[in-house]
């Protein structure tokens, strides 16, 4: 590749995708390797307003600091504004039950979604090349996916705001163009291992592949531009078909489905998965589904936020109350800057630990409260009203009240109290949500430092 090719595909890739345009201002995810480290220099080319956000995940010592350090020296140099932060992952990861690499992922995704929002960005780039695009295909079909797992990684989400400048370029490319304009970066010494799958893809299947077929990256190219229009029109034939068979829903539901129309297209496994697949629901519950279809039995099958309703040879969908869900842990232990955490789809928590200083708690909305970080106890959970709950109401110097005694107070409704949200530290009430705090773990004149808890629910709670 010629000296400056890159930067001019680069160009004319932003363009032709309509990326962005030069009055955007765009948040640069950098994470200090060669891929992040050859965006970031090609960014710096181009009439464009942008900063430096990276995450600091804490999985490599000293080298994850490193890598901090050399990103802000960066900024420093060219003068670009720099966001950090850190998180203790593998804690994180054990607290949620899930892998560490699915915790970067997520704590990272909706960092980045929070800078962007509260620094006025307009996208958020990434560094995803080519060989990614092709890893993630080859991921997606050895653990199984259907057809939205084929058309690789995208070049923009307008949804998430996220855009992938880079996609059209291969590793050997950007790594010629490093080498070529003797751009720094920091190497990650975790991607030589092969115990995590991806890199195992990257290292032993596609050496082979490429043996195969030294073509492989332009021969995916065109695979992924298949793909995606393929993709294109089976969403149209889903929404064809689906609503050949949806009826008319009432108020409080989301889809209702005519089990006998249904019986008569095609593909029908196929599309009730489509249907049902964004509430939650799985394979398996689609199967289980289709063997009861004839059934005059009523069933009722459950997602995580979502119920399914089978009678009269009807699908009833509808969200499910926050009554309805379960005791949710939030955190095991306290955690430094601010980490949300999302309650399937009906609510959000954001918790911000930071100085007390300058704080008037006399502004403090409805939805979020304040709490002494050095005193508030763990675990932190979520549930609802059960009868017999107290807890110390602010501003009652300690005691306490019958959570039904206080519900009469403020004058809630008898069918609307066991809907509603319960902060708790240690199996203790200290937020009645949307209401008031408890007196324990107040903020004090004396209180150094503070954790803010906002509450976002996308339930009517009417």
């Amino acid at each position: 590749m010629k000296h400056n090719c890159l930067l001019s595909l680069f160009k004319n890739f932003i363009r032709e995708e309509n990326l962005f345009n030069s009055d955007n201002r765009i948040l640069l995810a950098i994470s200090g390797g060669i891929d992040s480290a050859v965006l970031l220099q090609l960014f710096l080319q181009i009439p464009s307003e942008i900063a430096i956000a990276h995450c600091n995940f804490k999985l490599r010592a000293d080298e994850s600091d490193a890598d901090e350090a050399f990103i802000s020296e960066l900024a420093q140099k060219f003068k670009v504004p720099f966001f950090s932060v850190s998180f203790d992952t593998k804690k994180i990861a054990k607290e949620r039950k899930i892998s560490i690499q699915m915790a970067a992922r997520d704590m990272r995704y909706q960092w980045l979604e929070d800078i962007r929002k509260a620094k006025g960005f307009d996208f958020v780039a990434t560094a995803h090349h080519m060989d990614d695009s092709i890893e993630t295909l080859l991921l997606n079909l050895t653990n199984g996916c259907g057809i939205r797992g084929l058309h690789g990684i995208v070049a923009k989400n307008e949804e998430t705001k996220i855009i992938r400048p880079l996609i059209f370029a291969t590793k050997q490319e950007i790594v010629e163009y490093a080498q070529k304009n003797n751009i720094s970066f920091r190497e990650d010494s975790s991607n030589k291992s092969v115990k995590y799958s991806r890199n195992l893809i990257r290292q032993r299947i596609v050496p082979i592949l490429k043996s195969i077929n030294p073509s492989l990256e332009q021969s995916f190219a065109q695979n992924f531009k298949h793909f995606r229009e393929t993709e294109t029109l089976f969403n149209y034939a889903v929404e064809k078909l689906s609503n050949e068979i949806l009826e008319k829903v009432n108020d409080d539901e989301l889809l209702k489905i005519d089990l006998t129309k249904w019986q008569n297209i095609p593909a029908k496994e196929t599309v009730l998965f489509e249907m049902i697949y964004p509430y939650g629901f799985n394979n398996s519950q689609v199967t289980e589904i289709l063997k009861q279809a004839d059934s005059t039995e009523s069933a009722v099958y459950e997602s995580s936020t979502h119920v399914l309703f089978r009678n009269y040879k009807k699908l009833i969908l509808k969200e499910k109350a926050l009554d309805q869900l379960e005791e949710i842990l939030l955190l095991k232990e306290a955690v430094e800057g601010q980490i949300s955490v999302n309650i399937g789809s009906v609510a959000l928590l954001k918790f911000e630990f930071q100085n007390s200083e300058g704080l008037d708690i006399k502004k403090i909305a409805d939805t979020a409260a304040y709490f002494d970080a050095e005193e508030l106890q763990y675990p932190l959970s979520l549930r609802y009203y059960r009868s017999g709950d107290y807890f110390e109401p602010y501003g009652m110097s300690g005691q306490r009240k019958k959570l039904s005694s206080f519900f009469k107070d403020e004058k809630i409704p008898q069918n609307n109290r066991f809907k509603m949200p319960l902060l708790l530290s240690n199996d203790k009430i200290i937020w009645v949500i949307g209401h008031r705090t408890s007196e324990t773990f107040k903020v004090k004149p004396d209180t150094k430092n503070i954790v803010k808890i906002s509450f976002m629910s996308s339930l009517n709670h009417e």
